[in-house]
């Protein structure tokens, strides 16, 4: 699902741009989940388990041309500082289930982020 994108404004007074990712944004996307992992022992893979940047882009295809997953990038002065993914259970019976993932890099971490990206995803999970 592709989302719409929004812009915000944060608590330093910069902005950030909630959209969907590219395929472009795959290098980039894979360098800044593996950074993410390493500065927190919170989630559930280590830096060698991330998906390589092609691995990447398949999953962005994916995911924008899914009726039931969406993942926004929140991107801060032209750099992805973290995102956001939803994933609506496929089965009849489960299909009132998402699983919400949110990570941040540490530099943007106090913000308000992550509060607004688990927002948005709320929000859409409503709505698929």
């Amino acid at each position: 699902m592709i989302y719409g994108g929004k812009t915000f404004s944060l608590k330093d007074g910069r902005t950030a741009i909630f959209r969907s990712p590219a395929e472009d944004d795959a290098k980039e996307l894979s360098d800044m989940v593996k950074t993410r992992v390493s500065e927190t022992d919170s989630f559930l893979r280590r830096p060698e388990e991330c998906e390589s940047p092609e691995q990447e882009a398949a999953s962005i295809r994916f995911i924008n041309g899914s009726a039931r997953s969406m993942m926004i990038v929140c991107e801060i002065e032209g750099k992805i500082a973290g995102n956001g993914e939803l994933r609506r259970e496929p089965f009849e019976k489960t299909a009132h289930r998402a699983n919400i993932s949110v990570g941040l890099l540490r530099p943007y971490w106090g913000l308000g982020l992550g509060t607004m990206l688990l927002r948005e995803m709320i929000g859409k999970a409503k709505e698929i």
